[in-house]
């Protein structure tokens, strides 16, 4: 087997390799891209679940406020225990906001992430693919360099 067959397997088998290899890599992103958005969807139902706890809370507080109010004789929907319970529910409401705002923010940022991630398996992929053609490209160049130059014979001449 001649230096130039060699030389063109040995490109065409790298050429193999490098698409093997891409194509792993870019799995692999893509199932990071998949983990990234599993991770934010937990953390938004995690922020989800905080602010439902906080909601029960609140009316567990505003409950004992007006059962303490009628219980010591005070009207439990005016004077100050409604400035408190007022004041109760505006903090819930800022608290409880937030935190879906946070939930909401948590999930849209692993979904841009999980993008960027998957537009990074792609690009892993399609250099894949672009190294293995100039693979093939120095192959086919090698092995025509290595051919014995043929000159064309002349007619004619003596």
């Amino acid at each position: 087997m001649s230096a130039d067959i060699v030389v063109l397997g040995f490109k065409a088998l790298s050429a193999m390799q490098q698409v093997k290899q891409a194509r792993a890599t870019s799995k692999q992103m893509q199932i990071q891209a998949e983990m990234q958005e599993v991770q934010a969807d937990r953390k938004a139902i995690q922020n989800e679940q905080a602010a439902n706890e906080l909601m029960r809370q609140r009316r567990q507080q505003n409950s004992m406020l007006i059962a303490n109010a009628a219980a010591g004789g005070v009207d439990p929907f005016s004077g100050s225990a409604l400035t408190i319970k007022v004041e109760n529910d505006t903090n819930f409401g800022k608290d409880y906001r937030n935190l879906l705002r946070d939930a909401f923010a948590v999930k849209r940022a692993g979904q841009f992430q999980a993008s960027v991630t998957r537009q990074a398996a792609a690009t892993t992929k399609q250099t894949g693919y672009f190294q293995a053609a100039n693979s093939i490209g120095e192959g086919i160049y090698a092995y025509h360099q290595l051919q014995p130059l043929k000159y064309p014979e002349l007619k004619g001449v003596e």
